[in-house]
């Protein structure tokens, strides 16, 4: 696993989000992204974009997700949380399918 952050200081309404995203997609791509390899790289970022706002990324160079599977309506409950937590960030949510996995959430920080 690869980390590339900046100093980003969350307050723990946007960090602890945050972290059970990064959890629940290392997880899933431990668990799908490399059923042929002994070995993959997960990437995980977190950067200002401006001022106030925040650009996560989790990453994968595996199998990618399938392109017939709408992640926002599996009944798995992983990817569920991922999107129940990405709302609670009122985060925009990107993924991509090109060599492995990509998603990337941006949000604005809202101070406590």
């Amino acid at each position: 696993t690869m980390i590339d952050a900046d100093g980003v200081l969350l307050p723990v309404s946007c960090a602890i989000p945050c972290g059970l995203i990064i959890n629940e997609l290392v997880t899933n791509s431990l668990k799908h992204a490399f059923p042929n390899r002994s070995a993959g790289v997960i990437r995980v970022g977190l950067h200002t974009r401006g001022q106030d706002r925040v650009e996560l990324t989790v990453a994968d160079d595996g199998v990618g997700l399938a392109l017939d599977i709408d992640p926002r309506r599996v009944t798995s409950l992983g990817l569920d949380l991922v999107y129940t937590f990405a709302e609670q960030l009122s985060a925009e949510v990107e993924l991509q399918r090109t060599n492995g996995t990509v998603f990337r959430f941006l949000f604005t920080i809202v101070p406590e």
